[in-house]
């Protein structure tokens, strides 16, 4: 396949067991993957509050399942060693091509490169669909990318007639 950064990346016809980097834990969750994730970067289970809604959702399923790498607090780091030892069949990753290929040659672990993303844009729908592709997941990808254009549609009518600077916070942290 060619991921979203460019890279031609061979990956197994059987996708099992994933390691997700970066923003793909939340993508990965939102595909309805949580439960073939065998490693995250993240942070720990106990510490998930509700307003990471994904992480909130699995953090009992990923309690026991290793942290491979940090993506909190402008850092990041990953851990080639913790991610060989859990023995992924890919590693999904939200990474520039020179860190996706650094993690590949590391690991020897084949690693797809999805963009960070706008939040619910066009760039997210195509990493949604490329990562259920792989994971032979291709129809809930499709849910997911409509159910999420429905929504928006909805939210959209419904504040139509409201200027922006007068339309109250949704989320905050």
């Amino acid at each position: 396949i060619t991921d979203m950064v460019g890279r031609k990346v061979t990956v197994p016809t059987k996708v099992n067991k994933i390691v997700v980097l970066g923003n793909t834990p939340r993508m990965v969750t939102y595909l309805g993957l949580a439960g073939e994730v065998v490693g995250y970067s993240g942070m720990k289970a106990d510490e998930v509050k509700p307003v990471t809604a994904y992480a909130y959702v699995t953090k009992d399923q990923w309690k026991d399942v290793p942290i491979v790498g940090t993506d909190a607090g402008g850092n990041t780091d990953y851990y080639p060693e913790q991610i060989i030892a859990v023995k992924p069949d890919v590693i999904f990753c939200s990474s520039p091509a020179d860190m996706a290929d650094n993690i590949q040659k590391q690991t020897n672990i084949p690693v797809i490169a999805v963009v960070q993303g706008t939040l619910f844009g066009d760039d997210y729908d195509q990493a949604l669909e490329l990562i259920g592709d792989i994971c032979g997941v291709s129809d809930r990808a499709k849910e997911v990318v409509s159910y999420i254009h429905q929504c928006l549609d909805d939210l959209a009518a419904r504040t139509k007639d409201i200027q922006d600077a007068d339309k109250p916070t949704v989320l905050s942290a």
